[in-house]
Formats: C-alpha cells, structure tokens, sequence
C-alpha cells in the first residue's frame, strides 16, 4: 500500500497553520500515527522555510508531500530559498539562547530527519515508522 499527497502553500506565517490541519486530518486516517506529534514535526518544518529560507517574505513556495506506506510515514517539506547554516541538531540549546530549538523539537516528534538538496530545492524529509 502506497498513499501519496502533495500540496503546496505561499511562503506566509498564516498558511502554516493550513498544513498542521492537513497533517492532523491526514492523521486520522492512520491511527497508529501520533497527529500531534506528527503535526508539531511538519509545522516546525514550514515554519523554518518561511522564517529561515525565505526571511518571513511571501511570495515563494513551500511544497509538502505526504507518503505513507505499509512500514511508515515520509513527509518531504521543500523550499527554494536560502539553505540553512548548519544542520538540525537534537540537542536542546542553553536557555538563555535565542533560537535553535526547532530541531530538538522535530526530533523529538520524527524517528529520522535528513535535509537533502538538489539543485536549488532543499527538502527536509520527516519519517515515522508504523507500530
């Protein structure tokens, strides 16, 4: 069994929340999948291509693909904007830092994550496997 959705959303703050109600109803359809969980992972994702790739400016892409199979989940969240400095680490930063808690958090939620690129598109890929 192979499910397979893309969408894309304008690179703006306020179709993030679009996608975390996709992601949930998406959930819903597989209960094995923790939606909240799942959900927190792929809206941290956009939000870094928004605030990060693009600098919080409109007028760009971010595409989404959901593919779920018979041994678990793969979202591929891909912008075109600038790439990040360094890679998504798990471990949480001191409190009094600003910033950097995005990748703890998905990896809190994901059981693997890896940035790729290809060309000029850079693609965050969430997976989580199916109990």
């Amino acid at each position: 069994m192979s499910q397979m959705i893309t969408f894309t959303i304008e690179s703006r703050l306020d179709n993030v929340a679009l996608v975390g109600e996709a992601v949930m109803g998406l959930c819903a359809l597989t209960p094995q999948l923790d939606s909240n969980q799942i959900r927190v992972a792929v809206i941290e994702g956009v939000n870094n291509a928004v605030l990060h790739a693009y600098h919080n400016e409109p007028g760009h892409l971010v595409q989404v693909v959901w593919c779920l199979k018979d041994d678990g989940l793969r979202i591929d969240i891909t912008d075109w904007g600038e790439p990040l400095a360094q890679e998504l680490s798990r471990q949480w930063p001191d409190d009094h830092q600003e910033g950097g808690r995005g990748g703890p958090l998905m990896w809190t939620c994901v059981d693997e994550l890896h940035w790729h690129r290809d060309g000029e598109a850079k693609t965050l890929s969430l997976r989580k496997r199916l109990a």
